[in-house]
């Protein structure tokens, strides 16, 4: 047998005696070396199988490859498997390892790391970054009887104690009755916070009254349903907020334009570019000439002059860069790609995820958005079909282009809200946070004589307030009007 496997049996079999017998109780860590070090990069974690704590050694200023450590259970004194010398968990708890590390001189032991699991629905009630009072919701939307949500309540990002403020009903300005509940937090804190069950569906807000501060001017809003909600999408990373950024192109357009085909081929041929295609998500607003079956149905018939469209072609990009041209490909291509690059040079402040429920003409979408910049937002959702086949007028572009197969029609466009096309109210919303929306419909039965729902899907989008504008921050298009998607990162 080598020395410096022997040197390792006698090692461990003195520690687990000094653990057991010789050095005190059982609970005494075992003798550490001053010189061998173990260091984790945090001591709790979520027990959804993907939060983990990774451990590094080092003996000296050297770091030790993880191979080299052997890794023991404090609580059962046994040796467990940990590749990587990084642990993860499904099982809430608390867990307890110690390493060590041998050489043909010597062997080392680490100090007793402790490491909490939390549950996965634990809430993150650890101070954030925003500013002043501040208010949001764990759940905004919940069906009637099923659910409830708690009321958080911040000042300069810090938990606030149920008697250092009021709550009211925002309907009534009256002060709302709430039961309160003592919740854990992520961190392993424990925070007495209100919950708010409803007896019967509606949409409900509450505004915050703290020293001389109030939210009046921005309740927080809850929808609750009595129709089943579709579960909101497993969010693969949930402690990621670098999120994918898709700039949305709106394009109005129509098959008596003439001058339109050059929009279209510049589309067409920017979602087969290597550097863009996967950066935008497109959306064909017909509405040029009557008689145009790709045409956006009644009641959005206004929607060109909401948007203030002077002529034809013309293509928002994140309703921000107005690409206003017409003979001319070249110069679309340029107004597209330099607008694309300019919305993306920026993080996206938001990502989106959506699970949506089709069947006998009822369209129900969960649409969920999570944040990493504070900010106020709105959400918006359109209907898209494709492959409507109409003749196109075309002034001269020509080229190898299907302009009879129309895809990505704008059909239906739930975001007016207000005489406003820019999205529902979402309110003002803190980093960190998610939220969700309830799209609900039942199509028309003469939108269903115009509408294939088998070539429909879905385009969402997220816009925010800069000055007295808003901007789209981030788009998502789903391939039907059954399925959930899952938020981006990068």
């Amino acid at each position: 047998m080598k020395a410096k496997q022997l040197l390792a049996i006698l090692a461990l079999v003195s520690l687990f005696s000094a653990c057991t017998h010789g050095l005190g109780d059982d609970d005494d860590p075992p003798q550490t070396n001053e010189e061998f070090t173990v260091s984790a990069s945090t001591n709790i974690i979520i027990a959804d199988g993907v939060d983990k704590v990774v451990f590094t050694a080092k003996l000296g200023d050297q770091t030790i490859e993880p191979s080299d450590i052997m890794v023991f259970d404090w609580n059962s004194k046994s040796a467990v498997e940990m590749p990587g010398l990084e642990f993860f968990t499904t099982e809430e708890g608390e867990y307890a390892f110690f390493f060590s590390y041998f050489t043909e001189e010597k062997a080392y032991n680490s100090e007793v790391f402790n490491i909490i699991a939390v549950d996965p629905d634990a809430l993150d009630l650890s101070p954030n970054s925003f500013k002043g009072l501040s208010v949001s919701l764990t759940n905004n939307l919940f069906q009637v009887g099923t659910d409830s949500t708690y009321i958080i309540v911040r000042y300069d990002g810090v938990v606030l104690q149920p008697d250092d403020y009021i709550i009211y009903d925002a309907a009534s300005n009256t002060q709302a009755k709430l039961d309160f509940e003592e919740v854990q937090s992520r961190d392993g804190n424990t925070f007495t916070l209100a919950k708010f069950t409803a007896i019967a569906p509606g949409r409900y807000s509450f505004w915050v009254s703290y020293k001389t501060y109030t939210t009046m001017k921005s309740p927080v809003a809850v929808t609750v349903t009595s129709d089943p909600v579709p579960t909101r999408p497993i969010d693969p990373q949930p402690n990621n907020y670098d999120f994918k950024r898709r700039a949305g192109i709106f394009q109005f357009t129509g098959t008596g334009c003439g001058y339109c085909t050059y929009y279209i081929a510049a589309i067409h041929d920017l979602a087969k570019d290597e550097n863009y295609k996967d950066k935008f998500n497109h959306a064909a607003i017909h509405c040029y000439n009557p008689g145009d079956p790709a045409n956006i149905l009644s009641p959005y018939t206004d929607i060109s002059t909401i948007f203030r469209v002077s002529g034809f072609p013309t293509v928002f990009v994140d309703f921000k860069h107005t690409c206003q041209s017409y003979a001319n490909y070249a110069r679309h291509m340029d107004l597209l790609t330099d607008a694309i690059d300019s919305q993306l040079s920026s993080p996206a402040p938001v990502a989106i995820a959506s699970r949506s429920v089709y069947e006998y003409g009822s369209l129900v979408v969960r649409a969920s958005v999570k944040v990493a910049e504070e900010g106020e937002y709105r959400i918006g959702l359109w209907v898209l079909e494709d492959g409507i086949q109409a003749n196109q007028s075309d002034y001269g572009m020509g080229g190898n282009y299907d302009y009879k197969t129309h895809n990505n029609c704008v059909r239906l466009a739930y975001s007016k809200y207000k005489n406003q096309y820019y999205g529902f109210d979402l309110g003002q919303l803190s980093a960190g946070q998610t939220v969700d929306y309830l799209f609900t419909n039942f199509f028309t039965d003469e939108q269903l004589k115009d509408i294939v729902p088998e070539n429909c899907h879905l385009f969402l989008f997220v816009t925010k307030k800069e000055g007295s504008s808003w901007t789209v921050v981030n788009t998502t298009v789903n391939s039907s009007l059954n399925q959930a998607i899952s938020f981006e990162y990068k």
